[in-house]
């Protein structure tokens, strides 16, 4: 799962769970993000469960410059970044489709610029 809230007019706080297998141990592990040609390790946080479900996730989260979100292209990818990664995961590639007008719907609330992004404008491409 992916959550995307305010930080600053500039930046997104950017959340990612993994969900975690029954059985697994806990890992340090943060969540790498690759996006229009930039690179961002998402912190590691506290694994959670979630109440209804019970289903156990790893959290990550960090700040991601806005530039970074509306210039990742047709895709960006997410991978587990740590001492114990390479155990972990592949990169998992993301389609951005929405992306754009989800940005632009959530930015004049965190104090943005309306006009930084269109709501009707897809996610610019990188070529």
């Amino acid at each position: 799962m992916i959550r995307l809230t305010c930080s600053t007019p500039d930046r997104l706080r950017l959340d990612v769970a993994r969900e975690i297998s029954p059985g697994d141990e806990p890992h340090p592990v943060g969540v790498r993000l690759l996006a229009g040609g930039a690179t961002y390790d998402l912190k590691a946080g506290p694994r959670t469960t979630l109440p209804v479900s019970k289903i156990d996730y790893d959290l990550s989260t960090g700040d991601v410059p806005l530039s970074t979100l509306t210039g990742a292209g047709e895709v960006m990818a997410v991978s587990a970044f740590g001492a114990a990664a390479a155990s972990i995961d592949s990169p998992v590639k993301l389609s951005t489709a929405g992306l754009g007008p989800a940005v632009a719907k959530l930015m004049p609330l965190c104090g943005g610029a309306p006009g930084t992004v269109k709501a009707d404008a897809p996610v610019s491409s990188n070529p």
